[in-house]
């Protein structure tokens, strides 16, 4: 039996079954691993808990209240799987609480946290960047994955490509994303103007992730497959995180023979954003409200039955504010890629 208590605390990354990864970094680091904190080991073991349940069918006790609406905490009591059996208890349960002590606990806590802490519901963190609601609404079915565009669509007036790119390192992936920004003629005349209305939209049809250690040669390889072919080629706009080591690889990107304008972008924390040298430099804040306007506004849909869709989702989800937090792969290649079409599509 594995009891996991605070399990909405709990990474997605430990609760998974990572046995095996976990098994190949113990024994190769285990003196390295031996010297750090006991906290370290316990995450490497952790990640070893669903295996060894196989021998016995063992059970496994989750135990929490509510932090968020997202991980897989917050997953498995939603998604209706029968095979666990949810028991909640809130503070109506609790007759050694006082009246006087709950009192003082709701004029001291937000509303949210009052009710996640004491009632067991789910809400968005205080310190979230896109509201989970935001986020939901911008994933429809209807989008067309890239590879799924054959011919020319009806009424389109003009379209761009806003292509994302956060380069991996050691231990990161490499995150592709392509938003497509295009503009329709909707027939209908504008009763003052009496000229069309164009209607402009902002789809994301392509979501990837790049396996780790993956050379930055073949990573450049894999951009100009993706963008040098219909519909993207000639329409098209690389925007490559470009901080620290990135500037070297934007090179490598321009040998490759893409055949679309490519912006190399650092991200700093503070300044604001400006032309310097071979690019841009944007600070973080920048990106992020780019991000948050688009969801708020519900102004962006994303395919949601595109490859790595859910990965996306989770990380936008787990986006958080401030400049201090960093960003999952997919997420900030968005951002990147967010922050120069909103630019054309006021």
């Amino acid at each position: 039996m594995v009891l996991i208590d605070e399990a909405a605390c709990v990474p997605d990354e430990v609760y998974g079954a990572q046995a095996a990864k976990a098994r190949r970094q113990m024994s190769r680091n285990t003196q390295r691993v031996m010297r750090r904190s006991e906290s370290v080991v316990r995450v490497f073991l952790k990640s070893a808990l669903t295996p060894v349940l196989a021998r016995t069918d063992g059970q496994t006790w989750l135990m929490s209240t509510p932090r968020g609406r997202h991980g897989f905490f917050y997953e498995l009591w939603n998604n209706g799987d029968p095979a666990w059996l949810r028991i909640q208890s809130t503070v109506e349960d609790c007759a050694w609480i006082s009246p006087e002590f709950l009192a003082r606990e709701k004029r001291e806590k937000t509303e949210a946290a009052f009710l996640e802490e004491y009632y067991c519901v789910f809400q968005d963190s205080h310190d979230q960047l896109l509201s989970s609601d935001d986020i939901e609404a911008a994933f429809k079915p209807n989008i067309e994955a890239l590879d799924k565009i054959t011919g020319l669509r009806i009424n389109t007036t003009q379209y761009h490509f806003y292509i994302g790119l956060d380069l991996g390192q050691a231990r990161d992936h490499t995150a592709i994303v392509a938003l497509e920004l295009y503009s329709t003629n909707t027939n209908r005349l504008d009763p003052v103007s009496a000229q069309w209305i164009i209607e402009t939209k902002l789809q994301l049809r392509h979501v990837e992730q790049i396996p780790v250690r993956t050379p930055y040669e073949e990573v450049a390889n894999r951009i100009a497959r993706l963008i040098n072919r219909y519909p993207i080629e000639g329409h098209a706009t690389l925007i490559v995180d470009a901080t620290g080591a990135g500037r070297p690889v934007v090179e490598t990107l321009r040998k490759a023979g893409i055949r679309a304008t490519i912006m190399p972008v650092a991200t700093t924390g503070t300044g604001s954003a400006h032309y310097a040298r071979d690019g841009y430099n944007v600070p973080r804040h920048d990106l992020f409200a780019a991000l948050e306007v688009v969801f708020q506004k519900h102004k962006l849909g994303i395919g949601a039955n595109l490859a790595n869709s859910q990965i996306l989702r989770r990380e936008l989800s787990e986006l958080r504010a401030g400049t201090g937090h960093h960003p999952g792969d997919l997420a900030m290649a968005l951002s990147l890629a967010l922050w120069e079409a909103r630019k054309h599509s006021q």
